[in-house]
């Protein structure tokens, strides 16, 4: 703020000759003022500071004595400063009120004084009280004088600190037109790139639009930003916001380099405010456990925690609460339930005094007994937060899904199925788009496995295990859409929740197709097998990409991802220059161009370490939907008995395909494959087949069952290779 106001105070002196006599004695007149305010001014940064506000003080008695109002509001903006290089901030507002209470009705709409106070006084709001609203209200008058007296610079400033004001307020659809405004003077001005004030720019931008949704457009100014900004202490906070939204996109990998790089220049900055070093620490604490690298996130939980306590605000208060809750997930998610307790317990001591986000700390708590087999204690804090929720008016709220399900899994552990059941029901009466796809994910697995355990307390009811597999199922669904969209930062996040569904669902098929009257259709048991082998078969290639990423050196990653922003700033500067001048073969569009073309080989040339990506992309592009049963067995002749190894959680199943019918075998996990193909082959009664074709996962042991059963030809066949060697027999 001291840069503001001192360019406002030099550009609002008096047009007068000023007579720079330092030691003058003359009496203060309209005549000889000019030489007092030099002389106040050269005083104003030294220890006599009380000796320029004295001076500064008859001048005004005198410009408003002698209604010269220009004069009065300029010494007003400069008595306000004067106040602020002493330290004085609660004296700043004085004379700028007096100047707007007195001088402004006899002031016109180009009175530059004027338009400076406001602008001070605007400023004080925003930097010393805070008052974001206040700010805006003076700032509003402020601009359409400087527009009226065309002062772009100061116009520029003025618009940027409105949009900064808007943030605060989260009056978010308001910031782009301010900024568009400031984006025109400022190419009125021709600023040049290293100018700070397009760094600002496009930060506020790229804040805004991702407050708005519009995710694209502000990582697009976000790379702007860090292309318009020199490596310095508000470098690090723009990286940071870049960081927040690559973490929007589940891009874990990217979003955590960038708050690696924000702190290594925040730790080593002189300025750096502890508040900040810990907000990024907090924010490496959540994506490094969305990765799995849970000792990270715990060593940058613990350093956040550490790092607040050493201050007593009520905003740190908050963030220590938030802080630690976030540690404390870090730990459940390490299986250190007992850390995990002792943080949230030392949060919930906080509470006494700060209710703030008290229901995220028992929803945590209840986690936390939950996994020291405490469930009393367990319901007891869940009921307390989904009672908070309630009472704030979110019954509705995307949280309550996780709640419930939550307190349905308490249930569970103990052998209370129906009441598991009735809070997994609860979840699903949420508004739709109230619950997370990851969270429906869950809770369509859960209430599966309460529907199969209540199925077998009474066998005689079918309609319990008919709903256990429709919701495995749905599952699978949605596990096989989630791992496609996420397939950039988050999907290996979903496999240890997915895959299990697919066992699950394999016996769930398998028990209804058995306990049937009349022997369903094996077509589920079929799909949910063929499914878990495209699951494990893009996992494979997820996994593959990434521990090829792992693998660069920090600086080559670093220096890959700084050649994306330098590429995405050429294109912006030619597409302005482009649509600026309306041609595409200026001297300058020329120029950049041959620099953007060197940008991208020196891009390709870092690729070949990704070399694993295109093989995803081509693993995951491919995906062909699973075939049917009778597809299959139209392409057998009669002598081919195709078997199909199913696996289960609890057992493996033999799918007997043949020409002329299906059926199935359980087969304990435990026990050698000969004995299920040996009741296979009693099953299917037809001494004509010849050939046994064994789709199995590439693990099981062919040689013996090819021993086992000398008089036929056993074809070993990878489950991967299914629809290629179907089509080969067309």
């Amino acid at each position: 703020m001291i840069h503001f106001l001192k360019t406002l105070h030099f550009q609002l002196i008096l047009s007068l000759p000023i007579l720079l006599t330092a030691q003058s004695t003359s009496p203060i007149t309209l005549k000889t003022a000019p030489t007092w305010e030099a002389r106040a001014d050269s005083l104003a940064e030294t220890p006599a500071l009380d000796s320029a506000i004295r001076i500064r003080q008859q001048l005004q008695a005198l410009y408003r004595e002698s209604e010269a109002w220009e004069a009065f509001a300029a010494g007003g903006v400069a008595l306000a400063t004067y106040h602020f290089y002493g330290g004085n901030l609660d004296k700043m507002l004085g004379p700028l009120n007096e100047v707007i209470a007195v001088a402004a009705p006899q002031l016109d709409e180009r009175s530059e004084a004027l338009a400076g106070a406001y602008q001070t006084k605007a400023e004080v709001f925003h930097y010393v009280y805070g008052s974001w609203d206040s700010s805006l209200v003076y700032m509003e008058k402020a601009i359409p004088i400087l527009e009226n007296l065309d002062r772009s610079e100061t116009l520029v400033s003025c618009l940027l600190l409105n949009a900064n004001n808007r943030v605060k307020l989260a009056r978010w659809m308001e910031i782009p037109p301010d900024l568009k405004r400031a984006e025109k003077r400022m190419q009125q001005l021709a600023l040049s790139q290293g100018d700070a004030r397009w760094g600002e720019l496009y930060n506020l931008y790229g804040v805004a639009y991702r407050q708005l949704e519009q995710y694209e457009l502000a990582l697009n100014y976000q790379l702007l930003t860090i292309a318009y900004t020199e490596p310095d202490y508000l470098f690090a906070s723009y990286l940071n916001n870049l960081a927040d939204l690559y973490e929007d996109r589940s891009d874990w990998g990217r979003a955590a380099q960038y708050y690696e790089r924000s702190l290594g220049i925040l730790e080593n900055a002189e300025n750096a405010e502890a508040l900040s070093i810990a907000n990024v620490l907090n924010n490496l604490c959540i994506v490094r456990m969305r990765q799995g690298e849970l000792q990270k996130a715990i060593e940058y939980g613990s350093k956040n925690l550490k790092l607040l306590e050493q201050s007593a605000s009520q905003e740190v208060v908050k963030r220590l609460i938030d802080g630690s809750n976030n540690l404390a997930l870090a730990y459940l998610e390490a299986g250190q339930a007992d850390n995990a307790l002792q943080v949230l317990q030392e949060a919930e001591a906080i509470h006494q005094t700060e209710p703030y986000h008290q229901e995220f700390t028992w929803h945590n708590l209840s986690h936390a007994y939950r996994s020291l087999g405490r469930y009393d204690d367990a319901i007891r804090y869940m009921q307390q937060s989904i009672t908070a929720y309630e009472e704030m008016g979110r019954a509705d709220h995307p949280l309550m899904a996780k709640k419930f399900r939550h307190m349905g899994t308490i249930f569970a552990m103990q052998g209370d199925f129906e009441q598991a059941l009735s809070y997994y029901d609860a979840a699903f009466r949420l508004p739709v788009g109230n619950v997370s796809n990851l969270d429906s994910l869950k809770l369509l697995r859960d209430k599966g496995l309460a529907l199969i355990e209540l199925s077998k307390a009474k066998p005689e009811d079918k309609s319990r295990l008919n709903s256990a597999l429709e919701h495995h199922l749905q599952a699978i669904k949605l596990a096989e859409r989630l791992r496609r969209e996420h397939f950039a930062g988050s999907a290996v996040l979903f496999a240890q929740d997915t895959f299990p569904v697919y066992e699950r669902s394999a016996d769930v098929a398998f028990w209804r197709h058995e306990s049937a009257a009349e022997p369903r259709s094996l077509q589920p048991l079929f799909q949910v097998s063929e499914r878990a082998r495209m699951a494990q078969k893009e996992e494979a290639a997820i996994s593959t990409l990434r521990s090829e990423i792992a693998t660069l050196p920090d600086t080559l990653q670093g220096r890959f991802n700084d050649l994306e922003i330098n590429i995405q700033f050429y294109r912006e500067q030619i597409r302005n220059e482009m649509q600026k001048t309306g041609s595409a073969n200026s001297d300058k569009v020329q120029g950049w161009r041959t620099d953007l073309q060197q940008l991208e080989r020196e891009k390709e040339e870092l690729l070949s370490p990704l070399a694993a990506a295109q093989l995803a992309n081509a693993v995951l592009s491919s995906r062909q939907p699973p075939r049917s049963l009778e597809e299959i067995q139209a392409y057998l002749e009669d002598e081919v008995l195709l078997i199909y190894v199913v696996a289960g959680e609890q057992n493996n199943y033999l799918l007997g395909i043949h020409p002329q019918k299906t059926f199935v075998e359980k087969l304990d996990k435990a026990a050698p494959p000969a004995t299920g193909i040996k009741r296979l082959l009693d099953s299917a009664d037809d001494p004509g087949i010849r050939t046994l074709v064994i789709s199995a996962p590439e693990t099981m042991e062919h040689q013996k069952i090819k021993s086992a059963f000398p008089n036929l030809a056993v074809e070993p066949l990878a489950q991967s290779s299914l629809g290629a060697w179907l089509e080969g027999r067309e």
